[in-house]
């Protein structure tokens, strides 16, 4: 890895050596991971980064659950482990893609318990999906096919889906009350000459 940290010029190719040699000298996924975020932190180095973790999940199958809890003890926000997973999310029926999906999203989980209202489904599904329309992330999540493994991620985006969409729903809920509240508020001060004059001081005041 410190070749690569030494290059003053922007790295455009890695060779896998280096993943498969971490892997023999059985290092363990927290190491793994901080090689990776150092690559990832060096200009241009975006697409390599990406596909070695593709390399890692899918291929080597190494273990997803100790690979979240080692972005979890380095506290990487979702949305930087995103980008360092997948650069874009236009062909999500990609089978590689699904599984490092999978597992971002088992990380998702884990931070958002850890680390509750600080990083919201609506959040996840607008980093994931590029800020698409809700209705449009329905139809990509549609098109995955219920084979296999392909059967569970689509499982898991639909539940970000609907827990997305009910949270805005419920968002919109409180918005109209309040709405609403405000409105009868105001019409009860119009009505009556006291409270308007009670209203004209308040304001006054502050």
């Amino acid at each position: 890895m410190k070749r690569y940290l030494d290059l003053e010029e922007t790295p455009t190719q890695i060779d896998y050596l280096l993943v498969e040699m971490a892997l023999s000298l059985e290092e363990s996924p927290l190491r793994i991971v901080k090689y990776l975020v150092e690559l990832y932190e060096i200009g241009g180095a975006y697409n390599v980064v990406a596909g070695l973790h593709t390399l890692l999940l899918a291929h080597y199958r190494i273990d997803s659950k100790a690979m979240c809890h080692a972005w979890m003890e380095l506290k990487l926000h979702p949305q930087y482990v995103l980008d360092m997973l997948v650069l874009s999310m236009d062909q999500l029926n990609i089978e590689l893609e699904l599984v490092v999906v999978s597992v971002w999203l088992r990380y998702v989980d884990l931070y958002r318990k850890k680390y509750p209202r600080t990083y919201s489904a609506e959040d996840a599904l607008k980093h994931l999906f590029r800020n698409k329309g809700a209705v449009e992330v329905e139809k990509i999540i549609g098109k995955i096919p219920d084979v296999g493994k392909n059967k569970m991620v689509k499982r898991q985006l639909l539940k970000l889906y609907h827990a997305a969409v009910t949270s805005e729903q419920d968002m919109d809920t409180k918005s109209r009350f309040y709405r609403h509240l405000k409105d009868w508020f105001e019409r009860l001060f119009d009505a009556h000459w006291f409270f308007r004059h009670l209203r004209d001081w308040f304001k006054s005041i502050f």
